[in-house]
């Protein structure tokens, strides 16, 4: 598959996760809107070469207030094979789950997955935090050149 098909495809992959998305969260009773009304985003593009099949983070948390859905859309740059994930308040893993990407080329490619969760106050305040986390799939590693987390939602109301 030539480089531009395989762009293609993954910006449609990508616009057709964020529109499910959407609609499932439009539909689920969980009581807040899902209109979102805040955006919050970090990088890095620090490379960062793995040899091992641990988990490590991509970059720093990023500190949310949300209040019902949460859209998470993460975007890495790679070589090698992956698995990524968005981890919440160093908890459960953000839905789908693990997303897994390869390059059979020794060039960066890119991935674009996103991931949903629903925000419920916790303690009495609705901040949460979001974080993504990466690994090589094999021992012979990969390297991650740089990634993107942009969190979409809307803002809560407790202690924030």
């Amino acid at each position: 598959m030539r480089l531009n098909s395989r762009l293609v495809a993954a910006v449609a992959l990508a616009a057709t996760a964020a529109t499910i998305g959407v609609a499932v969260g439009a539909t689920q009773p969980w009581g807040a809107p899902s209109s979102l009304d805040r955006q919050a985003a970090s990088f890095t593009a620090a490379a960062v070469t793995v040899h091992d099949q641990s988990w490590h983070t991509a970059m720093p948390f990023e500190r949310i207030c949300p209040r019902g859905l949460v859209s998470v859309d993460a975007s890495l740059a790679f070589i090698g094979a992956i698995q990524y994930k968005v981890i919440i308040d160093d908890g459960p893993t953000a839905l789908p789950g693990t997303a897994t990407a390869s390059t059979t080329t020794a060039s960066p490619t890119t991935s674009n997955f996103t991931f949903l969760f629903n925000a419920q106050p916790f303690e009495a305040n609705d901040h949460h935090y979001v974080q993504l986390w990466w690994r090589a799939l094999n021992p012979s590693g990969a390297t991650l050149r740089a990634a993107t987390l942009i969190a979409q939602y809307h803002e809560g109301s407790l202690r924030c």
